[in-house]
């Protein structure tokens, strides 16, 4: 009897976890219906430029949200390329907030890539920041 209730429970559990996902497009918020396309926590070395990819949907509106914990003046250069190099969108600002946003659409179906740099591209002295990097996005009203 009680093997017969682990199993039930073990069961449930697994049903459970296979109904919530594990899957890259998770609810933020439903009454905003965001989903999170991909989400980056590592450090960012000032200088260098990171790339990540996605397939983009011309049915979404796009926002990407960099934290970079940097408020004294951040120079921030994000890039949205096609596949074929064409800029889509682009951000080049000095920042006085930890967390800067781009929003953007993209125009077919297809695969996109962000570039993402944090300060000049040859500092005298990089240093290192704790950053987190996500792309949400949301169908189109």
């Amino acid at each position: 009897m009680k093997n017969l209730i682990k199993t039930v429970l073990v069961f449930g559990f697994i049903l459970f976890l296979s109904n919530e996902g594990f899957g890259q497009n998770k609810e933020v918020n439903p009454n905003v219906t965001w989903k999170i396309v991909f989400s980056d926590e590592k450090p960012v070395i000032e200088g260098y430029s990171y790339i990540y990819k996605f397939s983009g949907q011309h049915s979404f509106d796009y926002t990407l949200n960099v934290f970079h914990g940097k408020t004294e003046g951040a120079n921030i250069f994000i890039e949205v390329y096609d596949m074929q190099g064409s800029v889509i969108s682009q951000y080049d600002y000095v920042s006085q907030f930890e967390t800067t946003e781009l929003s953007f659409n993209v125009e077919n179906n297809a695969t996109y890539q962000v570039k993402i740099r944090i300060g000049d591209t040859t500092p005298e002295s990089p240093e290192e920041y704790k950053s987190t990097i996500s792309l949400l996005k949301r169908e189109k009203t």
